[in-house]
């Protein structure tokens, strides 16, 4: 499991974070904790602004990969040398309920996703309102279009159209599995 980017979770309200492994990115670090015994589902700002969770399914650049700017990944020195766990606080905030019960997202705050959003969490928010309307039976082709238009207009930058289809191919191809068709 791994949580990242800075500003770091209000951590007044809770214990500090433990000292773990930790890497130095382009735009902030990644702190790397032991997977918790259940499943952690990916999220970007929802945690805190600016911090991403990559858990199940998820994954994140290490280091030596050079970000796209041409800054390298590195290993902080200042960090511990093996994975610790994440406090118990940090783990309900971020795993799935153990009863394995959905937590369904509140209206207020799909209102906030289709206002748009900014480069970190395009493709995890695309992904959301993707397999939000294909659950719900909408056509595809009009889940395609839809997500086309947000992209446009919503989201700073834009995505390229081509991760816009990719991600609808994907989670539909999920939501065919789950319906038991494909």
């Amino acid at each position: 499991m791994r949580t990242g980017a800075a500003p770091k979770p209000n951590q007044a309200q809770h214990s500090a974070l433990p000292a773990t492994v930790e890497s130095i990115t382009a735009r902030g670090r990644h702190i790397f904790f032991l997977c918790p015994g259940r499943p952690v589902r990916n999220s970007a700002g929802k945690l805190a602004p600016g911090v991403d969770v990559r858990g199940d399914g998820g994954y994140v650049l290490a280091p030596p990969s050079i970000h796209p700017t041409g800054k390298a990944y590195c290993w902080s020195v200042d960090s511990a040398r093996t994975f610790a766990a994440a406090p118990d606080w940090l783990v309900t905030l971020i795993a799935k309920p153990a009863s394995g019960a959905r937590a369904s997202t509140q209206p207020s705050e799909w209102r906030e996703l289709v206002k748009g959003v900014a480069e970190g969490a395009r493709d995890c928010t695309a992904a959301r309102l993707a397999g939000y309307l294909l659950r719900r039976r909408i056509d595809p082709f009009v889940v395609l279009e839809l997500l086309h238009s947000w992209n446009a207009t919503r989201c700073t930058p834009p995505l390229p159209e081509k991760d816009i289809e990719r991600i609808i191919e994907s989670i539909a191809m999920r939501e065919l599995r789950r319906r038991g068709i494909a």
